[in-house]
């Protein structure tokens, strides 16, 4: 949504500000992603020093089971940033050692008797990027109720 509104000339590529919210929402978008990301980018450079040349992201993770059930999943993010947290409902597992580097595998699995399907968010990324970023997810795996091995796809989706 960020990145569509950045090439249509409603949002700079700099730090986004609240005018960049106010500006996506006069084009009809939704301006919650780019507020968010503007205060927490602001509250982060002002308290850890990040310049300019470095911006903060957040970068959803999709897993997409089509028609079926997604009980267990598993994939690999890589990105030419650095990861700086992660979040998700329930949060994945994942190696705390990952948060420095740009490459992490994260993992969950639900006994729900009716887990969710189709395309699911399962984890967001909060990540420091510099210069042009470039995201990769791969499945690994993943299982319907039972352990049922699924086709399903990932993806990458953001609020840049």
């Amino acid at each position: 949504m960020l990145l569509t509104a950045i090439l249509a000339g409603v949002v700079s590529v700099r730090r986004p500000d609240i005018v960049d919210a106010y500006r996506v929402a006069l084009a009809g978008g939704d301006p919650e992603p780019v507020a968010r990301a503007s205060v927490q980018t602001m509250f982060l450079a002002v308290f850890l020093g990040v310049t300019e040349e470095k911006r903060f992201a957040v970068v959803d993770v999709f897993v997409d089971s089509g028609d079926a059930p997604l009980a267990a999943w598993q994939v690999e993010v890589t990105a030419n940033a650095r990861i700086v947290g992660m979040e998700g409902e329930p949060v994945p597992t994942y190696d705390p050692a990952a948060l420095q580097g740009g490459r992490i595998v994260l993992a969950a699995f639900s006994t729900a008797e009716k887990p969710p399907k189709g395309r699911v968010r399962v984890a967001r990324l909060h990540m420091m990027e510099a210069g042009l970023p470039d995201y990769a997810v791969k499945l690994v795996a993943a299982a319907a109720p039972g352990g049922r091995r699924i086709e399903a796809k990932a993806e990458i989706g953001g609020t840049r």
